[in-house]
C-alpha cells in the first residue's frame, strides 16, 4: 500500500474513533439493562464463560497484539470444538477490553437462543483499517489473515470440519469486517456487516459530495487511486467474486435509510454489485435507522447474531424446499416450450397450490416448538 495511504485511512479512523471505539468500549451510548435477561425463554444454566485476554505477536507487527476472549460456558471441563466470532472496529492497544461490553450482547444472545456455544474475540489493532499505509510490512490484514488465525487455532478448540471464522462489526468495523471477508471467503463461515463505513463509489474520480461531505477535507488529498481501489470492498468483491461464490461465504448486509453519514449508500451500492455477481447473501434496509445511534442498536446487533448463529448451526436443507422448487421448475420448463394451454402446464401446476398445506402443517409445528420455549 502507498504511502499516500495513510492519510486516507487515518483520516477515516479519525472520524470513527469516537463514534465506534468509545461506543464498543462502553463508554458512550445506551447500555443494555441485565435484568432483561431474566425473562428470557431459554433454560441455558450458564449462557456465557469466563472473559480472558491472550497475546500474539508476529512479525508483521509494530507491537504484541491483546486479544480479548469470551469462552462458552463450561470451555474448561469438555472437549468440545468451537467457532470464533470476531468483534472488529478501530481501536488502540487496550480495545480488547471492549470484551466486557460484548459479554452482555452475547450472553442475551444465548439466552434468547440466537447464538449458539461460540468464542467471541476483540483484537486490539491500532488506530487503521487493518493496514499498514506506510508499506513497512507491518500490515494487520495479513498478520490477521494468516498467523493469528493459525495461532487461533493452536490456542483454542476450534472446528476443523469447516470454516470456523466469522466476524461482525459496524462503521469502520463493518468495512473491515467486510473486506476480510470478501478478500478471504475460504476462511470464513459468515459476515455480518452493520452500516460499513464504505463509499458508494468504486473509484477516487467518481466519488460524490455524500461520499466524502463528513470526512476530513484533506482525506482524499494525494491518496494513490490504484491503492485506493484496490482497498474498497467493491473491487474486492468484483476479484473475487468466483472464489466468493465456491466458498459458500454467507453474507449480511444492514443498514437505515435516515444515516447521517449516508453510508446506506455504500451498503445498497454492495448489495447492487452483489446481485449483478450471483453472490447470495441477505440484505436489510431499515426504514427511519440511523448510523448508530437509539436503543434500535441493540436489536440490530441481536439480528446480526441470528443470522451469525444460523450460519453456524447449518441446518440441512428441508425437503419440502427443494421438492417446491423442482416442482415450480418442471412448470418454467414446460411454458418455455412457448405452447398455449397447454393441459401438461396445467397438470403441472396442481401440485404446487398442494404445498400450501403441507406449509401451514410446518410453520404449526414450528410454532409449537418455539412457544413452548418461549413459555419455559
Amino acid at each position: 500500500m502507498e504511502v499516500s495511504m495513510k492519510q486516507y485511512a487515518y483520516g477515516w479512523i479519525r472520524v470513527a474513533v469516537t463514534a465506534v471505539t468509545l461506543w464498543g468500549l462502553g463508554l458512550a451510548g445506551p447500555g443494555l439493562d441485565p435484568a432483561s435477561a431474566s425473562a428470557a425463554t431459554s433454560d441455558l444454566a450458564e449462557p456465557v464463560g469466563e472473559v480472558v485476554t491472550g497475546e500474539f505477536s508476529d512479525e508483521r507487527l509494530p507491537r504484541t497484539m491483546k486479544y480479548g476472549v469470551l469462552l462458552p460456558a463450561g470451555y474448561e471441563t469438555t472437549d468440545d470444538r468451537y467457532p470464533v466470532l470476531f468483534q472488529l472496529y478501530p481501536g488502540n492497544p487496550e480495545s480488547h477490553r471492549a470484551i466486557d461490553r460484548w459479554k452482555r450482547h452475547v450472553e442475551l444472545a444465548r439466552l434468547e437462543g440466537r447464538l449458539p456455544e461460540v468464542i467471541v474475540i476483540t483484537p486490539a489493532i491500532d488506530l487503521s483499517m487493518y493496514q499498514d499505509p506506510q508499506g513497512s510490512g507491518r500490515v494487520w490484514e495479513e498478520a490477521f489473515a494468516g498467523p493469528f488465525l493459525d495461532h487461533l487455532s493452536r490456542e483454542f478448540r476450534l472446528w476443523t470440519d469447516r470454516p470456523a471464522f466469522f466476524a461482525t462489526g459496524l462503521s469502520a468495523g463493518g468495512a473491515i469486517s467486510l473486506r476480510l471477508g470478501l478478500k478471504y471467503p475460504e476462511k470464513f463461515g459468515a459476515i455480518a456487516v452493520l452500516a460499513p463505513g464504505i463509499e458508494a463509489a468504486a473509484s477516487l474520480d467518481e466519488l460524490t459530495f455524500e461520499d466524502t461531505f463528513w470526512r476530513p477535507t484533506n482525506q482524499y488529498s494525494g491518496v494513490d487511486p490504484e491503492a485506493w481501489a484496490a482497498f474498497h470492498p467493491l473491487n474486492i468483491a468484483k476479484q473475487n467474486a468466483e472464489r466468493i461464490r465456491a466458498s459458500g461465504l454467507d453474507i449480511y448486509l444492514e443498514s437505515g435509510n435516515a444515516d447521517s453519514f449516508m453510508l446506506d449508500r455504500g451498503t445498497e451500492a454492495m448489495h447492487r454489485l452483489l446481485s449483478e455477481l450471483g453472490i447470495g447473501h441477505t440484505y436489510h434496509l431499515r426504514d427511519g435507522v440511523d448510523h448508530h445511534v437509539g436503543t434500535i442498536m441493540v436489536t440490530r446487533w441481536q439480528e446480526a447474531y441470528g443470522f451469525l448463529g444460523d450460519s453456524m448451526r447449518d441446518p440441512p436443507p428441508e425437503p419440502i424446499v427443494s421438492e417446491f422448487q423442482a416442482t415450480v421448475d418442471a412448470v418454467e420448463a414446460q411454458a418455455r416450450k412457448g405452447i398455449p394451454d397447454d393441459p401438461q402446464i396445467n397438470k403441472l401446476r396442481m401440485p404446487i397450490f398442494a404445498f400450501s398445506r403441507r406449509q401451514l402443517e410446518i410453520e404449526d409445528e414450528e410454532l409449537d416448538r418455539r412457544l413452548e420455549a418461549a413459555r419455559r
